[in-house]
């Protein structure tokens, strides 16, 4: 027997370990190992390398040692001319998936290998466009708008007239790549021929799942859009179509072609957009709820991954949106004095970034667990810690953000510090970066809290004209789309600021005992108190009130739940690796 076909009835053992339930993954990668050190012709080894590649690729983080196999197929399947490919182009797919979702290489190499491979492809549809996609995704990343909207056109052209599917595709792609790399609204017409398509789509029953994912995408990318621009309110409706369409999507079988978003990426991101929802109306057991069901459907769809292929892209997405809800839990957590449970969440984000093979999704997030620990220092009444923090999130920031919203927060952040501190000198500083032609590019929640920041710069300069006239269209603003938190800041202000009676500051002490924000209640229940007092009325409640929250807002009391907390030393994270604080046995690099 000849080593190649030794070789080959290895990766066919390989294949059978693979398949077993559970799959025995290291016997199967041991005999693609073996397959490889036999000395074997061209074609096999091409083979084998491919074979391997593609395991390390699916089934471990190992994305150096799966490039290395990829592309040593690739290369001599290059050699050996067009009868080996359709191999090549498998090759060349897998390499662009790894580029583009690992992110640690320069993508424009991927770019002259698709624009080599694309005139050979077009007699192979399926590669074709599959290439196509990974073209526009890869010039995505780098910001070439021109070259992705050029890419979409040529797809356009290329289309076949009865791949209706593939048109539509490329129709939404060239209008997403419009709105977010241009920030323009796409053509109206582009908008209506893609409606125009869906409807003409929906008689034919063949193409109700795919028709069903677009749905689900369109109803997702929305929802984040409306939340984002602090349409709480607006937005429910659409929430509650979200949670239906989830529920007739559970009995479906899923269909071969691309998967925009399916059943189990739409209930992750149904339950994150609840638990976001509460975060900004102040629901804590509601955010709890959803945050539990989030994580575990999150972590079923990753376990699966860890033993059937999945597609990439799906797994980015999920783990992206575990590491949203983990996020907004443990600002929830600081607000409801569980500084234990916080610092909990956030060590859980860190470990579970670093398992993720790739250090984007650490980079991305770690500006945010600054933030978070940032808003736990001024619960500490360490104000100094704070502004450390606050400030190296601005630092760790990715150079190129699309969405410059985040470090606008940041920055009213620093600046409502700063005014707490009467640090004017470095007030002035942070608000040149806020600028009015900058706050009018933000969306309008973030304008609502650049309002209340200056309010209260008016108020503390006793300018009470303009302080109570941003804080009344605040508090609006607030109002009309059930923003909890943010009315209540901006009433608590008025009470500076103009006489009110118990009419006006019931409504704030009322939301206050429904959202475990203790600071709020401390601060409602205090100015309630006052009102009934010079009333001549009962504030017996309103005083055991603000004892139960003083007790919880005790620094004393939080440093002694923080010491609970195997993450207690986290808060002294300013620079350097994350996981230098944290416990050492548990620790995974990056």
């Amino acid at each position: 027997m000849n080593n190649d076909r030794i070789a080959m009835q290895m990766l066919a053992m390989a294949e059978v370990l693979r398949t077993q339930s559970p799959p025995k993954l290291k016997m199967a990668m041991k005999c693609a190992r073996g397959a490889l050190k036999l000395n074997l012709s061209k074609e096999t080894e091409a083979h084998c390398h491919l074979q391997m590649g593609k395991m390390l690729f699916f089934y471990t983080d190992h994305f150096e040692a799966a490039r290395d196999h990829l592309k040593l197929a690739y290369d001599m399947l290059l050699i050996m001319g067009d009868f080996y490919l359709l191999r090549r182009l498998e090759a060349l797919c897998l390499i662009c998936e790894l580029y583009i979702h690992s992110r640690r290489w320069c993508v424009t190499d991927i770019e002259n290998l698709i624009r080599k491979e694309m005139p050979i492809a077009k007699t192979y549809p399926h590669f074709y466009f599959k290439l196509l996609f990974y073209f526009i995704e890869a010039t995505y990343l780098v910001d070439d708008m021109g070259a992705a909207l050029d890419a979409c056109t040529v797809g356009l052209q290329m289309v076949d007239a009865n791949n209706k599917q593939m048109e539509l595709y490329l129709r939404i792609t060239k209008a997403l790549i419009t709105f977010q790399l241009a920030r323009e609204e796409p053509d109206p017409a582009d908008l209506l021929r893609i409606g125009a398509m869906i409807k003409e789509m929906e008689h034919d029953p063949s193409m109700s799942f795919h028709l069903k994912n677009v749905k689900g995408f369109f109803m997702c990318t929305k929802l984040a859009f409306m939340i984002s621009q602090g349409q709480s309110r607006t937005s429910r409706t659409l929430l509650r179509q979200i949670q239906q369409e989830v529920s007739s999507q559970k009995d479906q079988i899923a269909m071969p072609g691309m998967r925009w978003m399916d059943e189990k990426a739409m209930t992750v991101f149904a339950c994150v957009m609840n638990v976001v929802g509460a975060n900004v109306q102040g629901g804590y057991e509601r955010a709890l709820k959803y945050h539990n069901i989030a994580i575990k459907h999150a972590d079923d769809v990753l376990n699966k991954s860890t033993n059937t292929p999945q597609e990439f892209g799906v797994v980015r997405c999920v783990s992206q949106m575990k590491m949203v809800s983990l996020e907004m839990m443990s600002l929830m957590n600081v607000m409801a004095c569980r500084p234990n449970l916080a610092l909990n969440n956030l060590q859980e984000m860190l470990y579970f970034s670093s398992k993720l093979g790739c250090s984007y999704v650490y980079e991305e997030y770690a500006p945010q667990i600054h933030y978070v620990l940032a808003m736990q220092s001024l619960y500490l009444n360490r104000t100094d810690i704070a502004l450390t923090h606050l400030t190296e999130a601005l630092k760790t920031f990715p150079q190129k953000i699309r969405n410059t919203d985040p470090i606008a927060l940041l920055r009213i952040n620093l600046g409502m510090t700063y005014l707490n501190q009467m640090n004017m000198g470095a007030y002035y500083d942070i608000s040149e970066e806020l600028s009015p032609a900058k706050i009018a590019k933000c969306s309008p929640m973030v304008q609502n809290c650049h309002k209340a920041m200056v309010s209260f710069f008016d108020f503390l300069n006793n300018r009470t004209g303009p302080s109570k006239q941003l804080a009344q269209d605040g508090l609006q603003a607030a109002k009309a789309e059930d923003f909890f938190r943010l009315h209540s800041l901006f009433m608590m202000m008025l009470t500076n600021l103009m006489p009110v009676d118990e009419s006006i500051v019931k409504p704030t002490v009322d939301f206050s005992k429904r959202s475990s924000d203790h600071a709020f209640a401390l601060w409602g229940h205090t100015v309630y108190k006052r009102i009934l007092d010079n009333a001549g009325g009962d504030s017996s409640e309103c005083a055991q009130e603000i004892q139960r929250s003083m007790e919880s807002l005790n620094t004393d009391n939080l440093i002694n739940l923080l010491r609970q907390s195997p993450a207690f030393n986290l808060l002294q994270w300013f620079n350097g690796s994350p996981f230098d604080y944290l416990p050492k046995e548990d620790t995974l690099l990056i």
